[in-house]
C-alpha cells in the first residue's frame, strides 16, 4: 500500500509538471500598455541648483515667539479713515507740499503700459523727460551696474539691461524728483531709501520669472512705489528724528510716523499716489505690501496674499542689501530669519507659488546679480 500511495504520488508530480509546461510559464504581473492616442506634453523643465552650489535648505517653520506676537499684537496701522476730520486736513496739508512727479510718471504705472509695453514705448516716455532721460544714463553707466561698455540712449539701456530694470530706473528718479534735499545727511537717506527699491525690484523680477508669477512687470512697478511712502515720510519728519530711524527696523519706525505724522509711510504713500491721481488699482495694492508686518497669511485669498508677500519679502530684503546688513545673498536663509519683519512671512510661505521661494533666493543667476550690485555699491561709496 506503501509503495502504491509513493508511486501516486510521484506521477502526479509529473503530471503538475506536465501541465505547467504545456499552460506557459507561471503567471507574470500584467503590465496595462497605455490606449493609442495624443502623446502626453513632456513636464516643463525647471530650474536647478548645481549640487555643487545648492546650499542645505531648511523647511520654512514659523517659530513660536511670545515677545514678537505680542509686539505685534499691539500695534495697528492707521487708515486715514480713521483719521478725525482735523487730523486728516492736516495729513492733506503737508502732502500737498510735495511737489508733483513729472506727468510721464502717469503713462509709465497705467494698467496698459504695463500689460503690454515695447523698447520704443519706453524710450519715448523717458526721452520726453530729458532731466529723467540723463539721470537714467549716468545710473545705468555707474559702477552700481557694472557694465562692461557705456550706453548712449534709452533703448541700448533697454537692450542691454532689460525693459524691467530701466523702467523701475525711470520709475525711481521720477519719484526722486519731488524728493530734492540740499542736505547732504538727508540726501544720503533719500538715496539709501531708492536703492533699497533697486535691489528690491531686482530680486523682484528674477524671483518672479523663477516663480512662474504673472505679470513680472507689474510686481515690480509695485515694489519700487511702495518705497514712496517711506521717501516721502522721511522727508516730512524732522531730521533729528529721521537718523535715528535708520537704525530700526520697520515696526519701530511706523510707530514713530504714527505717533509724529498721524499715518504710517504705506498710508502717507497711498494719500500721495491718490493726490497724484494714479490708478486706484496700483495705489490698493502697494498700500496692502507693508501689511504683512502684522497680517498672518489667509489662504482663502490665494491671489492676492502671494502678490502681498512676495512683493514684501523682496521690498524687505532690499532695505538689508542696501544698508549692509546683508552682504552676501547666499548666506541669507529664510527659513532661519524670525525677526519681527518676518515674523509673518512664515506663514505664507506654504502657499503653493511661495513654497520655493527660499530655495530660488539661492538661485545662482540670482545670488550673482545681486551680490554685484552689492559689490558696486560699495565702489561708489
Amino acid at each position: 500500500m506503501t509503495y502504491i500511495t509513493l508511486a501516486l504520488a510521484v506521477l502526479a508530480a509529473v503530471g503538475i509538471v506536465f501541465l505547467l509546461k504545456k499552460g506557459g510559464s507561471a503567471p507574470k504581473a500584467s503590465v496595462r500598455h497605455p490606449v493609442s492616442g495624443p502623446a502626453t506634453p513632456p513636464p516643463m523643465p525647471t530650474a536647478k541648483v548645481p549640487a555643487a552650489a545648492q546650499p542645505a535648505m531648511r523647511s520654512i517653520v514659523r517659530v513660536a515667539n511670545p515677545h514678537i506676537e505680542a509686539m505685534l499684537k499691539g500695534f495697528e496701522f492707521t487708515r486715514s479713515a480713521d483719521l478725525s476730520e482735523e487730523e486728516a486736513q492736516a495729513v492733506v496739508d503737508m502732502l500737498v507740499r510735495i511737489p508733483r512727479p513729472p506727468s510721464a510718471l502717469h503713462k509709465l504705472v497705467s494698467p496698459e503700459f504695463l500689460a503690454s509695453a515695447n523698447t520704443s514705448e519706453l524710450s519715448e516716455i523717458v526721452m520726453a523727460e530729458p532731466q529723467i532721460a540723463a539721470k537714467v544714463l549716468v545710473v545705468v553707466n555707474s559702477p552700481f551696474y557694472g557694465l562692461k561698455s557705456p550706453l548712449s540712449s534709452i533703448g541700448q539701456a533697454v537692450t542691454f539691461m532689460g525693459m524691467n530694470t530701466v523702467r523701475s530706473i525711470c520709475l525711481q528718479y521720477m519719484l526722486d524728483e519731488s524728493f530734492q534735499s540740499e542736505d547732504p545727511e538727508v540726501k544720503k537717506i533719500f538715496d539709501g531709501l531708492w536703492n533699497a527699491s533697486a535691489f528690491a525690484s531686482e530680486l523682484c523680477y528674477k524671483l518672479a520669472q523663477l516663480l512662474q508669477l504673472p505679470e513680472p512687470g507689474t510686481l515690480v512697478t509695485q515694489v519700487v512705489l511702495s518705497f514712496l511712502g517711506h521717501v516721502a515720510s522721511h522727508s516730512l519728519l524732522p531730521k533729528s528724528l529721521v537718523m535715528p530711524m535708520m537704525a530700526k527696523g520697520m515696526l519701530e519706525r511706523a510707530r514713530v510716523e504714527q505717533r509724529e505724522l498721524g499715518l504710517s509711510a504705506a498710508e502717507i504713500g497711498s494719500l500721495l499716489m491718490r493726490e497724484w491721481e494714479l490708478p486706484d488699482s496700483i495705489v490698493n495694492n502697494v498700500r496692502d505690501i507693508d501689511s504683512v508686518l502684522v497680517t498672518p497669511c489667509d489662504s482663502t485669498q490665494l491671489q492676492r496674499s502671494t502678490r502681498m508677500a512676495f512683493c514684501y519679502v523682496c521690498a524687505r530684503l532690499g532695505e538689508r542689501l542696501a544698508y549692509g546688513e546683508i552682504k552676501d545673498l547666499s548666506t541669507f536663509d529664510l527659513s532661519q530669519e524670525h525677526s519681527v519683519e518676518f515674523f509673518h512671512v512664515h506663514s505664507y510661505l506654504s502657499l503653493p507659488t511661495l513654497t520655493r521661494l527660499n530655495e530660488f533666493l539661492h538661485m545662482p543667476e540670482v545670488v550673482a546679480s545681486i551680490n554685484a550690485m552689492v559689490f558696486n555699491m560699495q565702489l561708489r561709496k
